[in-house]
């Protein structure tokens, strides 16, 4: 408009030294960036050195120490465990999982440092035949192990085995007499002879 009054700018006071303030910022800002990237480019805060890295690298790739499981029969139920002397006992047969006869029927144990040894390969001789509920008595005169009765699969046995604990030699003996078939009986020894009895 042509009567309209034309506003007057309005002066704008310098100050004194202000470009040299503003060189200042940005000079302040530059250095504040290079620093930064030096930063990153040496790894920042908080980084480990190189000694440092170098042990958390060698304690990652440490591998765990593998320990050897002990050797222990399978599991199993029926079976004997027959002492020999203070420091030893035999144990002869029994029955494992799902009604299934142990493939390692026979150990010995070592009761000074509880560890088992499979004496089944040492042995010679006929072995018996694998079974629950039977005995098996020590004679300490003779050193040898009785083995009498018990079952497999509704079969009972009436045989006596012998297990000669000096030489590891099995025999198989025929007695005399009307033996019956038994399993889960007791059996003692006195004087040379086998005593039975009760059992299934």
């Amino acid at each position: 408009c042509p009567n309209a009054s034309k506003e007057k700018p309005t002066p704008v006071r310098k100050v004194k030294g202000q470009s040299r303030i503003s060189q200042k910022l940005f000079a302040s800002g530059a250095d504040s960036s290079e620093m930064k990237a030096a930063g990153h480019e040496g790894g920042g805060e908080g980084a480990a050195p190189p000694q440092t890295a170098s042990r958390m690298k060698s304690r990652q790739t440490k591998t765990p120490t593998q320990t050897t499981s002990p050797i222990i029969p399978s599991g199993r139920w029926g079976q004997t465990l027959c002492p020999i002397d203070s420091q030893t006992a035999i144990l002869i047969g029994g029955q494992g999982a799902r009604m299934q006869f142990c493939k390692d029927p026979m150990w010995k144990l070592c009761t000074e440092d509880m560890s088992w040894v499979a004496t089944e390969t040492l042995a010679e001789g006929p072995t018996p035949e694998a079974r629950i509920g039977h005995t098996a008595i020590f004679d300490p005169h003779s050193k040898r192990i009785f083995v009498f009765g018990g079952s497999k699969n509704k079969k009972w046995f009436n045989d006596v085995h012998i297990l000669d604990t000096q030489s590891w030699r099995w025999s198989m003996v025929e007695a005399q007499g009307k033996v019956p078939p038994l399993a889960y009986h007791s059996c003692s020894m006195f004087r040379g002879e086998l005593f039975v009895l009760g059992g299934a």
